[in-house]
């Protein structure tokens, strides 16, 4: 079950979760990154994706989902330092 739209209550499915704001795909693996966020007052609910989140009451704590940050790939050449015959 998923609670929210974007901001989910804390005992909704993480995955479907995932689904539902539409960073993975049902059969897919994939990390993800889940964030603490303060409870809300009401969640709402939606059909997105397929997947369909329910309204709910009041909730102590939240969470959001997001892909992670990829860091550069770093190269192995330095661009200031070309290799003789390349500069």
């Amino acid at each position: 079950m998923v609670w929210g739209i974007d901001t989910y209550s804390y005992d909704s499915s993480v995955c479907q979760a995932a689904k539902h704001f539409g960073i993975m795909n049902t059969g897919e693996s994939k990390k993800i990154v889940v964030e603490k966020a303060p409870g809300l007052i009401n969640y709402k609910g939606s059909n997105r994706n397929g997947i369909i989140t329910k309204p709910f009451c009041a909730a102590p704590l939240s969470f959001t989902v997001r892909l992670p940050i990829e860091e550069p790939v770093k190269s192995a050449l330095d661009p200031f330092k070309l290799p003789a015959g390349l500069g």
